[in-house]
């Protein structure tokens, strides 16, 4: 039976592993464990021997009759198994997910979102970077701004960006430079596939004081989320995490101003530091 990819493979070892260790600690034969499962003796052989994936079914049993339900051991080994049967090695990579998705959400408290950053406001956010050298951030300010290649293709995505009120108020690079963005910004908001949303400080959001995020869909129906760190983007594909960053966003986005409302704001932004 084809087991999937390496990482799947490796999931499935994992969780084949497990159950026979943890069978044998409390000698357990297959046959006594299959009747304790209700379910044949032969089902047991083959995941112990990775020739076949265990359901969730199995997982939450197996939860039980160890005492684990709590901690919910074999069903977060079966949710290894099945993110990575459902993750080929490109999934993980949130640029990858980026160029196949169909749809894209962004939420941003701090900064405008990488997808439409121009190359000074890109390089004044990255070179801020005190472990960076100058050839490694020039590389990484090119490969923010080949992202924006997505928006040309034949079919793009819908963007949805939701930001910050502050963020029209943060001179990063200098008032010129910020003043180049939120004009680019307003070029961007012309497409039709483009939706910027503003949400103001004046609404006091907690929701939105958690860590910047992006939600991109595949053309599968399946979706990544990318959680920003002070190190590097964390994407996961796990169905919860998905999940409670949807609500998350949603959340945010009740706040928001209309996109009309919002555009007015950043024109007005623009022209603040245009003055200045």
């Amino acid at each position: 039976m084809d087991l999937g990819n390496e990482p799947a493979k490796r999931a499935t070892r994992a969780f084949a592993t497990e159950l026979a260790r943890l069978r044998e600690e409390r000698g357990l034969a297959q046959t006594s464990l299959a009747a304790r499962l209700q379910v044949h003796r032969s089902l047991i052989s083959h995941i112990e021997h990775e020739r076949k994936i265990p359901t969730r079914a199995i997982a939450e049993k197996l939860d039980r009759v160890f005492g684990l339900v709590e901690r919910k051991h074999f069903v977060g080994l079966y949710k290894r198994i099945l993110y990575a049967r459902n993750s080929p090695a490109w999934f993980i990579k949130w640029l990858e997910a980026e160029k196949q998705a169909i749809m894209l959400q962004s939420w941003d408290p701090l900064v405008i979102p990488g997808l439409l950053q121009t190359s000074a406001y890109a390089r004044a956010v990255i070179g801020s970077n005190p472990t960076l050298g100058t050839a490694e951030m020039e590389a990484r300010v090119q490969t923010r701004l080949a992202r924006r290649e997505i928006l040309n293709k034949e079919r793009p995505p819908t963007v949805w960006v939701l930001l910050d009120e502050n963020v029209l108020d943060r001179p990063i690079g200098g008032p010129p430079v910020l003043a180049e963005q939120l004009h680019h910004l307003l070029e961007d908001a012309r497409d039709p596939r483009v939706t910027i949303q503003i949400v103001p400080s004046m609404a006091g959001n907690p929701a939105g004081l958690v860590s910047a995020f992006q939600i991109a869909r595949l053309p599968n129906g399946m979706e990544v989320v990318s959680v920003d760190s002070i190190i590097a983007g964390q994407p996961s594909a796990d169905a919860d995490i998905v999940a409670k960053a949807k609500m998350w966003y949603e959340a945010i986005k009740a706040d928001a101003q209309p996109q009309s409302v919002s555009l007015n704001l950043v024109e007005d932004a623009v022209r603040r530091w245009t003055k200045t």
